[in-house]
């Protein structure tokens, strides 16, 4: 059997191991918060952190015995590309989730390439309609080769600095590692409320989105595929996530995404913008009212012309609504999980002048 078609069949193991750790997990869920006072979401972290070491080392497994080859030469010829520093290396046959991201992102025909993307974006709203919101956000992640977070659910201040799974990204700036109190440590957005925003938006070739706080690039790469937005940028203060993003989606060949190191606080956004999603990525504090500064920014554009801003914060949506240039047009209510106890949380989305048209 050819080396692709192995590498099929530890894509399908792989996938197997998962399906019975969800089902064993979730069935099991009221036995284990009844007996043992823990919510099933933190024993299903521990399982995704011993199948992400599994699904690394199959590759190495498969490659010790007569026929492997020691050396492919991409490592050595292009160091930048290297799996072991960037994640998964595109190029490489023994990745479980090549075929789909080739699909996705190299395939020469565009018409094939779209309906692969749409194919895809079906399954995955599927599994979000079902409630199988890790098994969407893992399989968005390994097939575009992002960095592993396995700290959702934790509150930030209990995150350390290097939260990723993957060499270099490290929080400079947010908190108590760089001193900035109103910047949060990063926390990339789940697919269940992404594939709400992007209704929600409703983005159309004429549109330029910005992602205020986008880390390593999760959600403007989400965007920048499944829409048909002109431009998505993502506006990053850690400068170690913002170089990885925009290595990241040129590397996907998403040539419309990019990721500016800026201080959203202290610089303008993109003058072209018609779109702004926000997860939260800093709050106010006693010394700097940073979500007010922020809300007179969004204000001071959305008097000029028509903006759309999806936000999930309530300082910034109150701020929005009590400010009386934008309206509320629709709103979504989560439950997420802290140290597994539920909490809502809600998505809102605010227009200005004829946006929500």
């Amino acid at each position: 059997m050819g080396r692709s078609g192995d590498g099929e069949i530890i894509a399908e193991m792989v996938r197997t191991a998962e399906r019975i750790a969800d089902a064993l997990v979730y069935k099991a869920a009221p036995y284990i918060s009844e007996t043992h006072h823990e919510f099933p979401h933190e024993i299903l972290n521990t399982l995704r952190r011993i199948q992400h070491e599994d699904l690394r080392l199959a590759p190495e497994i498969y490659r010790v015995g007569p026929d492997a080859r020691v050396d492919r030469g991409t490592a050595a010829e292009h160091p930048e590309s290297s799996a072991g520093a960037r994640g998964p290396d595109p190029t490489a046959i023994d990745d479980p989730y090549h075929a789909r991201r080739e699909s996705l992102f190299f395939d020469e025909d565009p018409e094939r390439r779209a309906a692969a993307r749409a194919e895809w974006r079906d399954e995955l709203r599927g599994l979000v309609a079902r409630g199988h919101h890790e098994q969407a956000d893992r399989e968005f992640g390994r097939t575009l080769g992002l960095p592993e977070y396995n700290f959702h659910g934790i509150p930030k201040d209990d995150r350390p600095q290097e939260q990723f799974d993957a060499d270099g990204l490290v929080s400079k700036v947010a908190g108590r590692f760089g001193g900035r109190e109103d910047v949060y440590p990063p926390e990339p957005s789940k697919l269940k409320y992404l594939t709400w925003a992007k209704e929600a938006l409703n983005l159309g070739p004429d549109d330029v989105l910005v992602d205020v706080g986008s880390g390593t690039g999760k959600a403007i790469d989400f965007f920048g595929m499944f829409t048909d937005a002109k431009k998505v940028y993502g506006m990053e203060i850690e400068p170690d996530f913002a170089a990885f993003a925009n290595q990241h989606a040129a590397g996907l060949g998403l040539n419309h995404v990019r990721t500016l190191n800026k201080d959203v606080l202290e610089e303008s956004l993109p003058e072209d913008v018609t779109a702004v999603y926000f997860y939260e990525p800093f709050g106010s504090t006693k010394e700097n009212d940073a979500v007010g500064t922020f809300a007179n920014k969004l204000a001071e554009i959305g008097e000029q012309r028509p903006l759309k801003v999806a936000v999930k914060s309530a300082n910034l949506a109150e701020r929005l609504q009590a400010g009386g240039v934008f309206s509320l047009q629709d709103e979504k209510p989560f439950t997420f999980f802290i140290h597994g106890q539920p909490k809502t949380l809600s998505w809102k989305l605010f227009t200005s002048g004829q946006a929500a048209g």
